[in-house]
């Protein structure tokens, strides 16, 4: 149970204001290991739906970054744009997904009835 224990990691999903606002108290839990950033949600939470330009939202994700570097866990981030991915690796997240499980669904559906029909 120990080295289960040890290999599970725990990711705690930041997407509102009063989860950025808790974000220290959140990343000071030791079983934490990354505080997930839930962007979409949280530009919403905050009244700027989508404005991932805003100074509202860099205020937000700063926050977040600085509990995570307090207590050394890794700030993570998901989304289909590599350019606001490479943004945000370059202000500190480390944990990086890329697309969607929708879009990636999408993609596969659409690959498999291109060769269906390509084949025929």
């Amino acid at each position: 149970m120990r080295l289960a224990n040890e290999r599970i990691l725990v990711i705690a999903l930041i997407e509102s204001e009063k989860g950025i606002a808790n974000a220290e108290s959140i990343m000071a839990v030791p079983e934490i290991d990354v505080g997930w950033l839930g962007h979409y949600d949280l530009t919403s939470s905050l009244g700027i739906p989508g404005q991932f330009g805003h100074s509202r939202f860099f205020a937000a994700i700063d926050s977040l970054l600085e509990a995570c570097q307090t207590h050394g866990k890794a700030a993570g981030i998901i989304d289909g744009n590599i350019d606001f991915l490479k943004a945000m690796v370059v202000k500190g997240f480390r944990a990086i997904g890329y697309g969607t499980d929708i879009a990636l669904l999408q993609k596969a559906y659409r690959d498999g009835v291109e060769q269906l029909w390509s084949n025929l």
